[in-house]
């Protein structure tokens, strides 16, 4: 049987379609012996990608009649680290954070009066936290919610910064180790609380207004084409320019909508003093 596009887009949408990479919260406490001065409630703000933590088995291999072909069996299960980039603040408290969490758990990069003080490494429980990790929908529906236990950072990489890289943002990637991962498990906080600023921040980053996407998929919103309208150097060397932006104006209005049109009168009309 050939694959039937109609049939593929019908079950899709039968099960709310397909699940976006792009729609997902990550939260954690800070541990108890470190010191931070950005609460854990904001942390979640700046983590803007994050790969979720692989997992695999240890085999056994085996004959089972003492000769012949190997059976492998599993022996234990594994999970693997996993990295999150951090967006960094303007008062670098997100830098801080991880800073003080790395300076703690290895007693480097702070001032020692005791040189017994040095390299003293903490109790494992001061060190590390939970975590959520939660996937939503396109309605906001929470799919998956991953609980990432006993969950502290492994390396915080390096930042390349450049003087004439004036077009990005200064990141902060960091590499996590878990003891376990477990499905399906409690959110930490609800989805009233956690998806407003979450559906903002989505539409405002593919320059959809406010709201506006909420409930629908970023690809299928159309936005408003605005005609084209003359541009002042066409009318450097043409005698009176005044008139001609005046009919160009009321021609651009006649075609525009509502508050584009106003917002073309507005703009165009500075130039009448030419």
């Amino acid at each position: 049987m050939a694959f039937d596009i109609i049939d593929f887009k019908a079950n899709a949408l039968k099960n709310n379609g397909i699940l976006p990479k792009n729609r997902f919260v990550f939260s954690f406490k800070t541990p108890p012996g470190v010191v931070s001065t950005i609460s854990d409630r904001d942390v979640r703000y700046y983590c803007h990608s994050i790969s979720l933590p692989g997992r695999g088995v240890e085999l056994g291999a085996h004959k089972r009649y003492g000769v012949g072909f190997v059976e492998k069996n599993v022996l234990n299960g594994s999970i693997q680290d996993f990295q999150a980039s951090f967006l960094a603040d303007g008062q670098g408290k997100v830098i801080d954070l991880f800073d003080s969490w790395f300076q703690f758990m290895t007693g480097s990069g702070k001032q020692i009066t005791n040189k017994e003080d040095m390299f003293t490494v903490p109790y494992r429980d001061d060190i590390v936290t939970n975590g959520t990790l939660e996937v939503y929908d396109y309605t906001n529906q929470s799919v998956r919610v991953y609980g990432l236990k006993e969950m502290f950072p492994v390396a915080i990489g390096d930042v390349q910064l450049a003087w004439e890289d004036q077009n990005s943002f200064y990141t902060v990637p960091v590499t996590f180790n878990i003891f376990n991962m477990e499905l399906n498990a409690e959110a930490s906080q609800s989805n009233e609380e956690k998806l407003p600023w979450l559906d903002e921040t989505l539409t405002s980053l593919n320059g959809i207004p406010s709201r506006q996407g909420r409930g629908f998929s970023l690809s299928q919103i159309t936005l408003p084409q605005i005609p084209q309208i003359p541009i002042i150097s066409d009318f450097v060397n043409i005698p009176q320019p005044t008139a001609i932006l005046q009919r160009s104006i009321g021609t651009v209005a006649g075609q525009a909508q509502g508050g584009v049109s106003r917002t073309l009168r507005q703009t165009l009309g500075g130039f009448r003093g030419l």
